[in-house]
């Protein structure tokens, strides 16, 4: 792929990016700013600890479920063969870890309904 390929795959997944919705931590801590009355400092506080104690568990390998939402864990992925696209060179895949996330049945059924409608 030469550069100019490669600028305009770049700018076409930018686009796709801005375009498709997306709740940031920014927009948790104004939520709960609006809803329940907190300070914004506090809400802000709230959010980065909610996410760093998720964060910290799996990098301890820990499952975190959270209820009506669903399950984070941590799985380790074996070794195996692979391909270079560009080569067509067998290479080995790495084993790593990686991490899963399962929505929880309610979750599920929730945007199942909401497609329909």
């Amino acid at each position: 792929m030469n550069k100019k390929a490669t600028a305009k795959t770049k700018t076409a997944t930018k686009e796709v990016a801005e375009k498709l919705p997306c709740v940031t931590r920014k927009d948790l801590a104004y939520k709960l700013q609006s809803q329940y009355g907190y300070d914004l400092a506090i809400s802000k506080r709230f959010v980065q600890v909610f996410f760093d104690t998720i964060r910290e568990k799996l990098l301890n390998s820990e499952t975190v479920k959270l209820s009506s939402f669903g399950t984070f864990s941590v799985v380790q992925k074996t070794a195996r063969p692979g391909r270079n696209l560009r080569t067509g060179e067998e290479v080995e895949i790495t084993a790593r870890k990686v991490i899963r996330f399962v929505p929880s049945r309610k979750l599920r059924v929730n945007s199942h309904e909401q497609k329909e409608d």
